[in-house]
């Protein structure tokens, strides 16, 4: 048998889609521009990838109020986000929480290594050391730490230690607040309308302003920031 890890990793995956489905609904929103923005990385354990079987698979789910879905470590399997996601809360009531801005806490389980800690928030232990997980609202791009007993350091976007740069990123954000200013208004109308019918071979080109990701920002981008007009930050985030 010429590759038998990635069999085994792919029927640990459909394993995953087969449990999951049972439980709950799949969905998945990372990496939301195809950019491989899916990886986080752990100090003891290598690569982690947040969308392990593509789009519509059993990925990490971000939500307002929660996340949900699997992360595939390929040195220790599954860590599950939730007890949401394969319906098991009556057993055991854990999961990752997001407080609707993106500063996650709680804890993940791995099937493997035990509990993941997304944040000292989690058991109050800021004070003895201060570490977490967010999610920037606006772009939808994880930043910091967690940490697991057993594995140590988890992080999320590129830093010291990592043998490349990585990052994950979900299309949970508000990208239509352009200006930063927790509102989506006037003012990101007119960043928007600088960038209105350009390319990235143009000099007025923004890729912030590029909502459907098609590469010319036009009047379906238009149409996608007046849906969300007058919004604050808060509402403009999805569920």
């Amino acid at each position: 048998m010429r590759h038998p890890k990635r069999i085994v990793i792919a029927l640990a995956i459909v394993a995953a889609i087969a449990a999951f489905a049972r439980g709950g609904t799949l969905a998945e929103n990372i990496d939301p521009g195809g950019s491989n923005a899916k990886y986080a990385y752990g100090e003891n354990i290598g690569w982690l990838n947040a969308r392990p079987a593509g789009a519509g698979g059993p990925g990490v789910q971000v939500g307002k109020t929660r996340l949900t879905g699997y992360i595939w470590a390929e040195n220790i399997g599954w860590i599950n986000m939730s007890c949401h996601t394969n319906a098991t809360c009556a057993t055991v009531n854990y999961g990752v929480l997001n407080d609707g801005l993106g500063v996650l806490s709680g804890y993940a389980w791995a099937e493997n290594v035990g509990w993941i800690n997304m944040s000292c928030l989690t058991n109050n232990t800021c004070s003895t050391s201060t570490y977490g997980v967010i999610i920037d609202p606006w772009t939808g791009v994880f930043g910091g730490k967690a940490w697991g007993e057993n594995v140590g350091w988890i992080s999320f976007s590129w830093g010291s230690g990592a043998p490349a740069a990585f990052r994950v990123q979900t299309g949970w954000a508000c990208p239509y607040d352009l200006n930063r200013d927790a509102t989506v208004a006037f003012a990101d109308l007119l960043v928007l309308a600088r960038a209105y019918n350009s390319t990235p071979s143009r000099p007025n080109w923004n890729a912030m302003a590029d909502f459907n990701r098609s590469g010319h920002v036009a009047f379906a981008d238009l149409l996608l920031f007046a849906s969300h007009y007058r919004q604050t930050l808060a509402a403009c985030l999805p569920a």
